[in-house]
């Protein structure tokens, strides 16, 4: 693999991925500044007490605000963050293959000397690197968060899982992304696809007897709350997760080489 590409990969995105990465710090960084007076605020409790239990699945909100782990896992992981990983992959895997393939602007590198399965493969990890970058930042406000406002009070275990399960989640998406891509450049596919398995795990999450959907969808294993209560993936789950990106990822580069690519 060619440093270049994945270079070339990451210039592509990367100022996507430092926009996202600022909202993230923002937003963490705000709701450990407000955690203090929310943590000792019996109203705040008896206000989520109130609300119907279907509705507060739905938000991914938990009254355990206990501690600033919990309530990070509440208020930031359970749905904010898997969106933000989310659209960010989708999105800049439209940027760096689907995009280039629709508007027929990849003569450039169509007559060089690299290889179709190099190049996407370093668009593949330009994106993972990327996603990396945001699962970093995203640490490191938790931590700073925990530091500046909340006397350094962390959960490390929950706080580690928590990013290594999201991370792993956004990994497949990647895989899978870029697998539609070289194959049919339609890019709305991999959003769509993305939705569908979210779709999935919501409607299985809260209705019982359709639990069966959450389990079929990459999103079951996120389960924020239990995560952050010290719950955390299987050897067997994780490996799961990383052999599946593989294979999607050489998938990729297999069924991109055979495509009839317009100059």
């Amino acid at each position: 693999m060619k440093a270049s590409v994945i270079a070339l990969g990451w210039h592509t995105i990367k100022k996507a991925t430092y926009g996202y990465s600022a909202g993230i710090a923002v937003y963490i960084l705000f709701l450990a500044w407000v955690y203090p007076s929310i943590s000792t605020n019996p109203a705040v409790t008896r206000l989520l007490s109130s609300l119907p239990p279907a509705l507060l699945k739905l938000a991914g909100i938990s009254s355990n605000f206990s501690t600033y782990t919990g309530y990070l896992s509440s208020e930031f992981y359970s749905v904010i963050d898997i969106w933000i990983i989310m659209w960010f992959v989708t999105m800049e895997a439209m940027v760096l293959v689907g995009t280039p393939r629709q508007n027929h602007s990849l003569q450039w590198w169509l007559s060089s000397p690299i290889s179709r399965s190099t190049w996407i493969l370093g668009q593949f990890l330009a994106l993972v690197l990327g996603l990396a970058f945001l699962t970093g930042v995203t640490m490191a406000s938790e931590i700073l968060g925990a530091w500046w406002f909340n006397g350094g009070h962390l959960y490390w275990p929950g706080m580690i899982w928590l990013n290594v399960v999201a991370l792993l989640i956004g990994l497949l998406i990647t895989g899978y992304s870029m697998a539609f891509l070289a194959w049919v450049p339609k890019v709305t596919w991999p959003l769509t696809i993305t939705l569908i398995f979210y779709a999935m795990n919501v409607i299985g999450s809260m209705a019982p007897h359709l639990s069966v959907l959450s389990n079929l969808s990459l999103f079951g294993v996120y389960q924020p709350s239990l995560i952050a209560a010290g719950a955390v993936p299987t050897l067997a789950t994780i490996l799961a997760f990383i052999f599946g990106a593989a294979i999607l990822a050489w998938l990729a580069s297999v069924v991109f080489s055979r495509q009839d690519l317009a100059l």
